[in-house]
């Protein structure tokens, strides 16, 4: 639904937050804006939460960030004022499991391979992977060390037509593999990447992603994959042990291989939450 009536706040916010001043690891070229960096959106009708409605009130926002929601809020002499007559403000949408800007190599594998039934010899559709680099797992589906944030390449007007539908954050999450990686928070506004991301790591995704062909390798099975599951945890906190056994006593220990994706799962495993999908 859209209507001149209705403003997605949360949309407003971050579109206009863009052109803040605000802290930013570029160097900055030629004239800086110095935009007004507190608003306050007055005389609006504001849903703040289900069954709490403002008939009449105030939205303060100092750097992108609502501060104050009341009916008596205190407009600072300082605030750039937007009269909002007549018009509703409610929060934005969140889309929780979105594959939004991540390449093929990370979108959800087909179910079964596409298959040509003109040719009876035709060889299966080539199912694009990403290459493996540097120390990893030795099995392919165990990527735990990959963030969707390092993969984030995301189109403006699918970000614009989200915004339309009143979405303006969305959690983007790894689609391939096992363990396929750490999922990233965005807001959905018109900037940079590095701008988009709130949280760069927010939560491990497994998957009882198998081999259901017979022809890509173990695991083939939902019982050899729940295996491999178990069996990479233990290896995550083996691992771990090993590599704190060795920084102990370096001089008499054996120093222990290096594996990006161990290292990830045992570094995460402590701090972030696993989520499992299900069919």
């Amino acid at each position: 639904m859209r209507s001149s009536g209705i403003w997605w706040l949360a949309t407003w916010l971050f579109l206009s937050a863009s052109g803040l001043a605000q802290v930013t690891t570029v160097p900055k070229q030629g004239i800086r804006e110095n935009d007004p960096r507190l608003h306050a959106l007055t005389n609006a009708r504001i849903l703040a939460a289900p069954g709490k409605t403002i008939e009449k009130g105030t939205v303060l926002i100092r750097d992108g960030l609502i501060v104050e929601v009341g009916a008596d809020v205190k407009v600072p002499p300082d605030a750039r004022v937007w009269d909002l007559v007549g018009k509703t403000i409610y929060p934005g949408f969140i889309d929780a499991y979105s594959r939004l800007g991540l390449p093929e190599t990370l979108q959800p594998e087909p179910v079964r391979v596409d298959l040509d039934p003109d040719d009876p010899n035709a060889k299966p559709k080539e199912i694009p992977r990403e290459s493996a680099k540097g120390t990893r797992s030795w099995n392919p589906r165990v990527t735990p060390e990959r963030r969707a944030a390092d993969y984030l390449n995301l189109d403006k007007k699918k970000t614009r037509k989200l915004r339309d539908l009143g979405f303006t954050s969305a959690l983007i999450v790894p689609g391939r593999g096992v363990f396929r990686g750490s999922s990233a928070l965005i807001n959905l506004q018109e900037t940079d990447v590095d701008t988009m991301v709130i949280a760069p790591l927010v939560a491990q995704h497994i998957a009882f992603d198998f081999d259901r062909e017979g022809d890509r390798g173990y695991p083939n099975s939902l019982m050899g994959c729940i295996a491999l599951i178990r069996q990479s945890f233990l290896d995550a906190s083996w691992y771990q042990a090993a590599q704190e056994a060795y920084r102990k006593s370096p001089a008499t220990t054996e120093r222990p291989e290096t594996n990006a994706s161990l290292a990830a799962l045992a570094e995460q495993a402590q701090r972030n939450p696993a989520v499992f999908e299900a069919e």
